[in-house]
């Protein structure tokens, strides 16, 4: 894929997740840890064959666009959270 290629891979894939909800972005970035980098990390992808999808992958999970937009604030007390062994004063 050339410069201009990945120039237009990106303002599509920017546009479809602006378009997305955040419940659908939210699955898309966990869909993509478990098949792409799950199937990287266990052997299951060829990294000399899959490579350019591994960091497509890498590319979208590090995008400001792949982050979940929330309309609520944190649904924990956030100085305390016990359930997951972390306590901060």
């Amino acid at each position: 894929m050339g410069p201009d290629d990945e120039a237009a891979a990106c303002v599509l894939r920017r546009a479809l997740l602006q378009r997305m909800a955040p419940e659908h972005v939210f699955s898309t970035a966990a869909k993509l840890c478990a098949d792409v980098l799950g199937g990287a990390a266990d052997g299951g992808l060829d990294l000399a064959a899959a490579g350019e999808v591994v960091g497509d992958a890498l590319r979208l999970l590090a995008s400001k666009h792949m982050k979940a937009r929330s309309q609520r604030g944190p649904c924990y007390p956030p100085r305390c959270m016990p359930c997951l062994g972390l306590h901060t004063v």
